[in-house]
């Protein structure tokens, strides 16, 4: 697939993410709205945050089961590698685990609601140990 890298965890990048050494992942686009509303700083999108794709636009956000523009859908969700610093006026560009295996309490989701609305049975490319 086209973008898809990949990849063998050698150093802790991703190492308190991942339950399995082998993964892809993805270069995405997040979108500028984007927000991680459980996090103590607001300037900040943090390494394990859940995000689904904008069917508009493509983009990426927070994960919100609420929501009707696409990112309610857990069948594109991916998960943020690292941490990205907000800027409310461009989107930024990010790598996001996909094809991977993570554990159980690594994801993080933007509110508790989320979390438990999430299913991971639908999520296409991430799975949970």
């Amino acid at each position: 697939m086209a973008g898809y890298r990949n990849e063998e965890y050698a150093d802790t990048q991703v190492d308190d993410l991942l339950a399995h050494t082998d993964f892809q992942s993805l270069p995405i686009v997040i979108d500028k709205d984007a927000r991680d509303q459980t996090n103590d700083t607001t300037t900040e999108l943090r390494k394990g945050l859940v995000l689904c794709k904008v069917t508009a636009t493509g983009k990426y956000k927070e994960y919100d089961n609420d929501a009707s523009d696409g990112t309610e859908d857990a069948s594109t969700a991916v998960i943020l590698m690292q941490p990205i610093s907000l800027n409310t006026t461009d989107d930024q560009p990010a790598t996001a685990l996909v094809r991977a295996i993570v554990k159980a309490d690594a994801p993080i989701f933007h509110d508790s609601a989320a979390a438990t609305a999430f299913t991971w049975g639908d999520c296409q490319l991430i799975r949970q140990w």
